[in-house]
């Protein structure tokens, strides 16, 4: 395998500052392989998707985040269930990208984690996600998938993810998201 540094955005579905999925997004910075280089970005700058605002031009926040997510190796999504689906502010981050030509998320390899206070940990919030993403050509690694239920009881202080068993599984998604964006760039070379 080769030693390139690879390039990750991490974006949490979550807006709150104390959010369960945001101390997952950072154990998961934690527990990278030594090639990830992974950037934070925030979404909550966005306006709410509405075709009056583009046609008038895209919001700079918008724009922001196309670029560094266009730019970028690959796209680490960590998000809450909320109502059986999607956060809103994640959503509307999808439909912002979707309305450029093309999208970023155009074969960018992505994987998602979920932590819920509850016992399924986000499960249906990941199925509504690849749903929305495929519609914009992410491509969506499958397996291994990482469910943290019961969260609050597996982050110490300052958001360390305490639980083995979890971090052992994070881990092994955070390889074989490694191996994924690889195999990726190799099947999908940048075009000049």
């Amino acid at each position: 395998m080769t030693s390139e540094k690879l390039d990750i955005v991490g974006i949490c579905g979550s807006l709150r500052k104390d959010s369960l999925n945001r101390k997952a997004l950072l154990a998961a910075k934690q527990l990278m392989p030594p090639s990830f280089e992974m950037e934070i970005v925030e979404i909550g700058d966005l306006p709410i998707y509405n075709f009056d605002i583009q046609q008038v031009g895209f919001p700079p926040d918008a724009t922001r985040l196309h670029d560094r997510i266009k730019r970028a190796d690959g796209v680490f999504v960590a998000t809450p269930e909320h109502n059986a689906t999607m956060p809103a502010a994640l959503k509307n981050l999808i439909d912002w990208m979707s309305r450029f030509r093309p999208t970023p998320f155009d074969q960018k390899p992505v994987a998602v984690i979920s932590a819920s206070p509850g016992p399924i940990g986000g499960a249906r919030v990941q199925a509504e996600f690849r749903r929305s993403m495929a519609v914009v050509n992410a491509l969506v690694m499958i397996q291994p998938e990482v469910f943290i239920a019961y969260a609050p009881s597996k982050f110490g202080d300052n958001s360390l993810f305490t639980d083995e068993a979890g971090r052992d599984f994070l881990s092994k998604l955070l390889v074989a998201f490694e191996d994924w964006i690889r195999r990726v760039k190799i099947a999908y070379p940048v075009k000049a």
